[in-house]
C-alpha cells in the first residue's frame, strides 16, 4: 500500500440509485467514482473499495480523505500542514510533497464484505 493509482484504468459508466448520492449529500454533477487500490488508508478505505468523490469539495482540511494528484500519480490521502509543509498521510507514513492538485474529498466507500 502506496495508496496510488494506475494510471492505465478502465473507465466504465456505473448505474447508482439517486438515493445513495442524496444519502451521502453530494451533487452528481460533481460525483467521480474512482477504485481503490492498496491498503494505506485501512481500515476506513478497503483494497478495491468503490470511493465516491466530491469533485466540487476542494476545502483543504486535516481530517478528511482526498483524492490528490501529484507528479507521481494520483493518491488517496489525508492532507496534513506541518511548518508550512504539506504532507501526504496514510497509516503508514507521511510523505511530503511540494506540488499537489486536490481532485476531490472522498465522501463516501463503497466495500466488500
Amino acid at each position: 500500500g502506496a495508496g496510488t493509482f494506475n494510471y492505465h484504468f478502465n473507465l466504465e459508466n456505473i448505474i447508482i440509485d439517486k438515493n445513495i448520492i442524496e444519502y451521502l449529500n453530494i451533487n452528481y454533477k460533481y460525483t467521480q467514482i474512482y477504485q481503490s487500490f492498496g491498503d494505506s488508508m485501512y481500515p476506513t478505505i478497503f483494497e478495491n473499495s468503490l470511493l465516491f468523490v466530491d469533485t466540487s469539495n476542494i476545502t483543504l482540511n486535516q481530517k478528511d480523505i482526498f483524492i490528490i494528484e501529484t507528479i507521481d500519480g494520483l493518491f488517496i490521502k489525508r492532507i496534513k500542514l506541518i511548518n508550512s509543509k504539506f504532507f501526504l498521510s496514510s497509516i503508514y507514513q507521511d510523505m511530503e510533497v511540494q506540488e499537489f492538485k486536490i481532485i476531490g474529498k472522498v465522501a463516501g466507500v463503497l466495500s466488500r464484505i
